[in-house]
């Protein structure tokens, strides 16, 4: 799999528990301590390329060339995954007998957002669910307002999660 941190980390557990190992690609420059804790967790860590993108598209070859199979940063299973933190958002609001108005979600390939909105109509909420972008990676944004994918070409910010160049 292809990720900046956090999609990588849940893969590498996931491999181990299930007795398999995990290959992940991050861009050169990518977060020390986010690196560290992928290789803890077990995950044999490759650097490649200047940008997500270019680690991702690195990743699809060598699952190829290794018939292994990739583990995409978005996918159903995933968006399922992550809808449990917007669970529990709206749960433990909940149960201090408040509501959420407007609840603002980073956007990188979607999983997040995805989640949120899962969360919020499987509980019948009316909460706003706002997607919020850097203005130096805004693929996604300019995605939605085209109403088909747009690819950007570089994705310049700080703010790893949200630096996706192709939606």
């Amino acid at each position: 799999s292809a990720t900046r941190g956090n999609h990588g980390q849940s893969i590498a557990i996931a491999a181990v528990a299930a007795g398999r190992s995990a290959t992940i690609v991050v861009p050169h420059g990518n977060s020390p301590d986010k690196n560290e804790a992928m290789r803890a967790w077990g995950a044999e860590l490759v650097e490649h390329g200047h940008d997500f993108q270019a680690a991702r598209e690195y990743a699809q070859q060598l699952a190829d060339e290794r018939e292994l199979e990739l583990v995409p940063s978005y996918h159903r299973d995933l968006v399922c995954g992550v809808a449990t933190y917007a669970l529990e958002l709206f749960e433990g609001v909940a149960a201090v007998g408040a509501h959420l108005d407007t609840v603002y979600v980073p956007v990188g390939l979607g999983s997040g957002i995805s989640g949120m909105i899962v969360a919020r109509d499987l509980l019948g909420l009316d909460t706003e669910i706002v997607g919020v972008v850097a203005e130096r990676a805004n693929a996604t944004l300019l995605s939605f307002t085209a109403g088909h994918a747009v690819s950007t070409d570089s994705a310049d910010t700080f703010i790893d999660g949200v630096a996706c160049r192709v939606p």
